[in-house]
């Protein structure tokens, strides 16, 4: 068969630096944000034309820094808590193409750039292609779920404690925050509810280990967010502001979904 070599017409500018905390899928953090900036030798006037006028759009990506470069044939994705599914049959980076493919929300074009929300890319994914999402034709209502349907998705409260709302207000104070404090324990909590933890630590979390005591931490926007597992839900209990924003640093993977 015939190889093919594409080059990235953009890369991603996004709230997400690393792996650990982005989203399994955008749809489930609506308040997450990102830039798509095209490539400068690229035109965007007549390459953007029209592209507007759609809500949402799908960008074709490479997982770019998977570091696990061994070829797999089944995977272990987090909704089947440990068992096996064959890697076409599963959204895991670890595929023989390492191809991702995501449905965003286009909140408005600016030059070069495409504003989008509802993300689950890090920053310096590289875009291979962007479509208009048409919903008349892209949106199959008699589909079903395969063996995800087996195993729903379970949704874990989310609290803030006392000090972190405080680190939140106080950053607000000082214009330090990307959105506003609502805005932001909402896109903190969307991360959190569907739990981001790796399975073996679930395991270690239930044999109550003492290797977990200080909790977990995870960065989006520019805030680095602490927080423990805690009465069968997530309770945040720190926020600081970190150095990293939304810019194309690498983070050390993708979404392992």
């Amino acid at each position: 068969m015939s190889t093919w070599a594409f080059e990235p017409i953009g890369v991603v500018h996004s709230c997400f630096t690393e792996k650990f905390g982005t989203p399994k899928q955008g749809r489930i953090s609506p308040n997450s944000q990102a830039v798509v900036e095209l490539a400068k030798h690229l035109d965007p006037t007549p390459l953007l034309d029209g592209l507007e006028s759609f809500s949402h759009i799908w960008l074709i990506w490479v997982f770019h820094a998977n570091q696990n470069q061994t070829p797999k044939t089944k995977v272990r994705p987090p909704r089947l808590e440990g068992e096996k599914a064959g890697v076409l049959a599963s959204r895991s980076p670890h595929r023989p193409n390492p191809i991702g493919l995501s449905a965003v929300r286009l909140d408005r074009v600016v030059g070069n750039q495409l504003f989008v929300s509802g993300v689950d890319l890090i920053s310096g994914t590289p875009i291979l292609d962007i479509k208009p999402y048409i919903g008349q034709w892209d949106a199959i209502t008699e589909a079903n779920d395969g063996w995800l349907a087996d195993h729903p998705d379970q949704q874990h409260p989310v609290r803030f404690s006392g000090e972190s709302i405080a680190d939140l207000k106080d950053l607000e104070s000082r214009n330090l925050l990307a959105l506003p404090v609502e805005k932001i324990k909402a896109a903190i909590s969307e991360c959190l509810k569907g739990d981001p933890r790796p399975i073996p630590y679930r395991r270690l979390e239930a044999e109550k280990s003492p290797h977990l005591k200080e909790g977990y931490g995870f960065q989006i926007y520019n805030l680095n967010v602490r927080f423990q597992w805690e009465d069968k839900g997530f309770l945040v209990t720190q926020v600081e502001r970190t150095t990293k924003e939304m810019t194309s640093d690498k983070g050390p993977s993708h979404r392992a979904d």
